[in-house]
């Protein structure tokens, strides 16, 4: 969320509106958050259980580690089924509201900040110059030098104090200038004339200005709807299937056009010798390539076109399969802390926060290069937005394994005797030799 600051800070925006921006948010990274949270709670709950040495009491009574992580897999489950009605519903609607609030918000003019010394041209039409302010009176301005550009641009006012205060409810925004000259000019020719040019005196002028367009609008967020992350997978199911109809239809009818394109030009019989031997028939050889320009270009726009759909077809089969993917990522996370925290029997939050925070890195670097490899069409999206997990599974397996027959996995000792071994076969092998 900090690359969306740069758009809010010196908006003037309410704090409904900044709470409205981060709740969304933050419902719309739920998918990511929950399953690191389940390996996190799973590294910290089992290593707690080791490292009070309450696993092994729980074996000693003949229960096996399965039958210990039996219930909370149970529970998981749940939870997995939970993150999929977050993902498939609360969370495209919470993007869908996000992106078009953050639209909306970047289209909002900056809140008018006037800096004394400097000119102000936030203000439609009107560029303001103030050479002091008073802390004690806000409103109160001193040196003012007013630029209006209503119009033909000719009016020019320089006050020696003034006010400046908002009215009827922020809609409106009223100048009071005082002790000072209106500059004006009067262009009767191309020739600028003395007389077109007048100055006015004045002891008290008023001027009243629109704020509406510094007001954030609501766009209807039915003008986003079309992206990928505010469907869910019925809408993703229908979008792949109309843009699959799309694609078939306007093949069907390219190729029919290019048909009877070609058809027109072997209608043409020309005699290839003769051609080159004489210059009578050149309208019959730029006829000619002048077709197979426009078959050229017509190829040209047909695969840029179909490149387009079938661009849209896997970002939303990529869509499709990441909203059951991050919610099976729960059940796959919690495969790799649990048996995890028994083997390397350490709670807190110092390892367990470690450990957990790279098998996620693990799983969001297969989610992004899985989308980008299908992007680029070198995978399936099927199999690519599945990878992170089948790979965590089988390791998440083994480590399970590792834990239930009390796995040395991470005590140096069982790797200090494995080297050692490696030594004494190769100082086999080079003696015999």
């Amino acid at each position: 969320m900090l690359v969306y600051y740069d758009d809010i800070i010196g908006k003037g925006l309410g704090c409904e509106v900044i709470a409205k921006f981060i709740g969304y948010f933050t419902i719309f990274i739920i998918p990511q958050a929950l399953p690191l949270s389940i390996l996190l709670a799973s590294l910290m709950t089992f290593g707690n259980l080791g490292e009070h040495f309450e696993l092994t009491a729980i074996k000693s009574a003949g229960i096996s580690l399965t039958r210990i992580i039996q219930p909370v897999f149970i529970s998981v489950c749940g939870i997995a089924v939970v993150a999929f009605w977050v993902n498939n519903y609360i969370v495209p609607r919470a993007a869908l509201e996000a992106f078009s609030l953050l639209y909306d918000i970047r289209h909002t003019k900056p809140a008018m900040d006037i800096r004394e010394g400097t000119f102000y041209n936030g203000l439609p039409d009107i560029s303001l110059k103030v050479n002091e302010k008073f802390d004690r009176d806000p409103a109160a301005l001193k040196d003012i030098l007013l630029y209006d550009h209503h119009g033909e641009n000719r009016e020019v006012y320089v006050a020696d104090s003034g006010r400046m205060y908002t009215i009827l409810k922020d809609r409106y925004l009223k100048f009071e200038l005082f002790e000072g000259y209106q500059y004006k000019e009067y262009w009767k020719t191309r020739k600028l004339e003395d007389d077109d040019l007048s100055r006015t005196k004045f002891s008290k002028i008023e001027m009243v200005i629109d704020l509406s367009s510094f007001d954030m609008s609501r766009t209807d967020v039915r003008s986003f709807s079309a992206h990928r992350y505010m469907k869910n997978l019925y809408q993703l199911t229908n979008a792949i299937d109309s843009l699959d109809v799309l694609s078939a239809t306007e093949r069907k009818n390219n190729l029919h056009e290019l048909g009877a394109l070609t058809m027109k030009v072997k209608d043409i019989t020309l005699d290839v010798d003769s051609l080159y031997r004489s210059f009578a028939d050149t309208a019959a050889i730029a006829s000619a390539t002048n077709k197979a320009r426009m078959i050229k270009m017509q190829l040209e726009n047909y695969n840029a076109r179909r490149n387009d759909i079938q661009n849209q077809i896997i970002g939303f089969q990529v869509q499709w399969n990441r909203i059951i993917s991050y919610a099976a990522a729960c059940l796959t996370m919690l495969l790799i802390g649990a048996p995890l925290g028994a083997i390397i029997k350490k709670g807190g939050i110092g390892l367990p926060f470690l450990i957990a925070i790279v098998f996620f890195i693990v799983f969001f670097v297969f989610d992004m290069q899985g989308e980008k490899l299908s992007n680029r069409r070198l995978l399936n999206p099927y199999f690519a937005m599945w990878a992170g997990n089948l790979f965590l599974l089988v390791l998440g397996l083994y480590l399970l394994y590792q834990a239930r027959v009390d796995g040395r996995l991470f005590e140096p000792d069982r790797y200090e005797i494995a080297v050692e071994r490696m030594k004494q076969k190769l100082r086999q092998v080079t003696g015999a030799m």
